[in-house]
């Protein structure tokens, strides 16, 4: 098992320091919050005496590329959501119509390199989260669940997610 550069027993103390010293105003009875803060004390001396492990921290473990695609799956749907918000939010508030800003994009001649990698852009976390929630479907019906097809399918959707949205972004 691997230690944390910091001693542990440094920690538990500052800890314990840090939940028996503190009186927060909670509306909780003060004998109640008393009780509480016993009981939480006992438990880290305990703890402390019989050398117990911390919880692990996630620096801990062994990187693999399920963390990656997991990972990648919340950024991908948190970027959507943001992109949304980005797009309507002009949409909700100019005093024009969508489609006189496209007209204005266009006539400005950008270079279909730009035009491309903005499209891209957009594409990738699409292209990405859905057929990643495709996998997930098929993992909630029993298909690929085992080690070796994890792997196998987690490259096969970052290469079919790139396609995707090279695919779409050429369009």
């Amino acid at each position: 098992m691997l230690r944390a550069v910091i001693p542990r027993k440094n920690i538990l103390s500052s800890i314990r320091w840090i939940s028996t010293t503190q009186k927060v105003k909670t509306g909780m009875d003060p004998k109640v919050q008393d009780v509480a803060n016993k009981e939480m004390s006992e438990f880290w001396d305990k703890n402390a005496k019989l050398d117990r492990p911390i919880s692990p921290h996630v620096f801990i473990y062994k990187w693999q590329e399920t963390n990656t695609f997991s990972i990648l799956h919340r950024i991908s749907g948190v970027g959507m959501y943001c992109g949304i918000i980005c797009l309507a939010m002009p949409y909700a508030f100019l005093p024009y119509s969508f489609p006189a800003y496209i007209t204005a994009l266009k006539s400005m001649k950008l270079g279909s390199a730009l035009l491309f990698s903005t499209k891209f852009t957009i594409a990738l976390p699409l292209s990405y989260h859905g057929l990643n929630g495709i996998r997930h479907l098929f993992w909630d019906f029993g298909y690929g669940v085992n080690s070796k097809s994890i792997r196998i399918s987690a490259f096969f959707l970052g290469f079919a997610a790139f396609a995707l949205a090279s695919g779409l972004a050429y369009f």
